[in-house]
């Protein structure tokens, strides 16, 4: 897990104090060749090197080790077989449950959640993240799902929902994955209109990411990631949870 805290941009007065350093001791062109230099030299636009300096990470949850940025609804666990709700290295579930393309060693995976007595929904919550200065809002992660090979099961009651709070107001969802509105057995897909029912790509045993927008700006946010699967084959994998922004005005 990483938290990396906003920064500043760079000032004009440290900009103006680098650039007379520089032609004092001669680093800096003369008029002579200064246009060759700049025809050298490739220029980006300037949208590309506004968004580069100023898109900061406010969040990002890895789930690589035990210091943890989010806090459980209910203990984490497994029972070393199809029922589990945990960070896992794949060393403590079924070897059965297969998925593909996480980075490092570790996710977060659930399945038949209440199956060793968690009420459900359960969720995982990052609090107080500090998104001070930042605006236009994203969140992002890489989803994934185990499939059996024969057909997927998530019913309609199943999902995994993600919620945003800012300044303590009230949670808002953001993103989804449902079902596609059949009473049994879909695969799981994304709800691009966080209606219910799952419309836009299926989530499958390749992690693959997905992202939203998070509306509004203040000091602090609240994520919550809110799952309800019941029964075996219905389970998601997560991983790289992480919150940008975009910071100040780049003066």
């Amino acid at each position: 897990m990483r938290r990396t805290p906003a920064s500043a941009p760079l000032t004009r007065l440290a900009v103006c104090t680098l650039l007379l350093s520089l032609l004092l001791v001669g680093a800096l062109p003369t008029r002579a060749n200064a246009q060759g230099l700049r025809a050298a030299l490739p220029t980006p636009s300037t949208s590309t090197q506004l968004t580069s300096a100023l898109t900061t990470p406010a969040l990002f949850e890895d789930f690589e080790d035990a210091d943890a940025a989010y806090t459980p609804s209910t203990p984490e666990f497994s029972d070393g077989g199809t029922d589990f709700f945990t960070r896992t290295d794949g060393s403590n579930i079924s070897s059965a449950y297969v998925v593909t393309g996480f980075n490092g060693a570790s996710y977060f995976a659930a399945q038949d959640i209440d199956g060793e007595g968690a009420a459900l929904p359960v969720s995982l919550v990052f609090s107080g993240i500090d998104i001070a200065g930042l605006t236009d809002l994203t969140f992002s992660a890489r989803f994934a799902e185990d499939d059996d090979g024969s057909n997927e099961d998530w019913d309609e009651p199943d999902y995994v929902r993600v919620f945003a709070s800012i300044d303590g107001g009230a949670f808002v969802q953001v993103f989804g994955i449902e079902n596609n509105g059949n009473t049994f057995n879909s695969a799981p897909f994304v709800d691009t209109n966080l209606d219910g029912t799952g419309n836009g790509a299926e989530i499958t045993s390749a992690f693959a990411e997905f992202s939203a927008a998070i509306s509004g700006a203040g000091s602090t946010l609240d994520l919550r990631i809110e799952f309800n699967l019941d029964s075996g084959d219905e389970d998601i994998a997560i991983d790289d949870v992480t919150v940008t922004g975009i910071m100040g005005d780049g003066d």
